[in-house]
């Protein structure tokens, strides 16, 4: 996948988050950036519909960082493509 996935995980979790854009890191914690479990969940699905993946264990996102997301959104989408490729 040519895009880079960390901008676009990025840009989902800025349309839920009360950090700015330019705050996020990827030490930051979603409870830091302001979202509570409903927004994990909302992520989730955008993630997923994004990247056309499933995320096997999405309660397990709602304490992770956004590294944590887009180490596991990025492992997700590499698996994917590992199995379409013949």
């Amino acid at each position: 996948m040519s895009e880079n996935i960390q901008e676009t995980v990025f840009d989902i979790f800025a349309k839920y988050a009360t950090l700015k854009r330019e705050e996020f890191t990827l030490e930051t914690s979603l409870l830091a950036a302001g979202m509570d479990s409903l927004d994990a969940v909302e992520i989730l699905f955008a993630l997923e519909d994004r990247f056309d993946i499933t995320i096997p264990n999405p309660s397990s996102v709602t304490e992770a960082t956004f590294g944590d997301v887009v180490q596991l959104v990025t492992s997700l989408v590499a698996a994917k493509e590992s199995e379409s490729t013949p």
